[in-house]
């Protein structure tokens, strides 16, 4: 939780309007939306007022809480299991693709299954490469990651 989060959550726990704060600062309402928005931040005598002011400790004001919750963590890690399997679908296409070109290198319909098995095999490289090459580059869009 940000500074000014804090300081509208203990403000709001306290039953105090921005003004009343204000005034027991001596600032304007506005310095105080600018804190509570987290557009400036306060001076080190202020925080000590504000502290007063809402009873609470400097330390617990300024202490930085860790944003990552459990949800959030388990979330991440679907995302990294889900992300580990997408890139191993276009290893195995290429596999087999290869595969497919060894065994059946001596029918005589050999010419449609090699063709069929080389397109495959360059667009699976294709949308490898624009999948890689998305996920390693903060610039690309989505858009950019496949052949169609």
């Amino acid at each position: 939780m940000k500074l000014g989060e804090k300081l509208k959550k203990y403000r709001k726990e306290r039953k105090l309007s921005q003004r009343e704060v204000a005034e027991k600062l001596n600032v304007t309402r506005q310095v105080v939306s600018y804190w509570e928005c987290d557009l400036t931040i306060p001076d080190i005598q202020i925080l000590q007022q504000l502290a007063e002011l809402y009873e609470i400790d400097m330390e617990e004001m300024l202490q930085e809480e860790n944003s990552t919750t459990q949800n959030e963590e388990i979330a991440a890690l679907i995302c990294g299991i889900i992300l580990a399997v997408a890139f191993k679908i276009p290893v195995v296409n290429i596999i087999v693709s290869l595969i497919v070109l060894w065994k059946y290198k001596n029918r005589k319909y050999s010419f449609f299954i090699r063709t069929v098995a080389i397109v495959c095999l360059v667009i699976t490289v294709y949308n490898t490469y624009g999948t890689f090459y998305t996920c390693f580059n903060p610039n690309s869009t989505i858009k950019n990651r496949y052949l169609w």
